[in-house]
């Protein structure tokens, strides 16, 4: 039975989200609701519910699965976060393209989204709330911690650690066995050649190091 999907979100990494759910035999969309929005709209003809109807009323009246379908790795944990602690029984849906590769032997948590062109590979574990961006790579025994992001193209080798809400970025490299701590941003085009420890932290370059510190909720897309 296919079970309808309540997209929370519709900007850019929504109209992706769309895309991977009507490659998926499991879901289709049901709707979609956008807290900026003052007044409903649609996207791609699917229905675009506007703060005014508050987002746990419309969660109980359309019992749908819910994707949080924002790209900051913060905020998304904050408004799953928030939706759980409002709705005990909700269901997160994990959304993968048809187009893309996902082992038997991985493990992918409850809201993740793998996108097209996307490689997961044996033994790899993604926590909640992962993005796994097009064509980027995750290779075997990775632990990529909950909410964390890999940017379109982004490369880890194996036994990676990627720490909660980390994002690397377009097209990043990091090599095997290295381990990057939390909140982390991984600029773009970065190979990164050995751990990066520091929690909060921007690193970039070839071979990526540390420029700043940053803040939990800094906005970095």
């Amino acid at each position: 039975m296919v079970a309808k999907l309540l997209i929370v979100g519709a900007g850019g990494h929504a109209r992706s989200a769309i895309d991977v759910v009507e490659s998926d035999v499991n879901y289709e969309v049901d709707c979609l609701y956008d807290p900026t929005a003052s007044e409903e709209s649609d996207v791609f003809g699917y229905p675009v519910y506007a703060a005014n109807t508050g987002l746990d009323e419309l969660i109980g009246r359309r019992r749908c699965d819910v994707f949080v379908a924002v790209g900051d790795n913060f905020q998304r944990q904050r408004i799953q976060h928030e939706i759980t602690s409002n709705n005990n029984h909700v269901r997160f849906a994990t959304l993968v393209h048809k187009q893309s590769s996902v082992s038997q032997r991985a493990s992918i948590g409850a809201g993740c989204i793998i996108m097209a062109g996307a490689i997961v590979n044996a033994g790899s574990r993604l926590g909640a709330g992962v993005i796994v961006n097009s064509s980027a790579s995750v290779d075997h025994d990775c632990v990529i911690g909950e909410f964390a992001s890999l940017a379109p193209g982004a490369v880890v080798g194996g036994a990676v650690s990627v720490g909660a809400r980390t994002a690397v970025g377009l097209g990043a490299k990091v090599i095997h066995a290295v381990t990057l701590a939390n909140d982390i941003v991984i600029g773009a085009g970065s190979l990164v050649l050995s751990n990066i420890e520091q929690d909060l932290s921007v690193a970039y370059g070839h071979p990526a190091r540390i420029v700043r510190q940053r803040a939990a909720d800094e906005p970095y897309l």
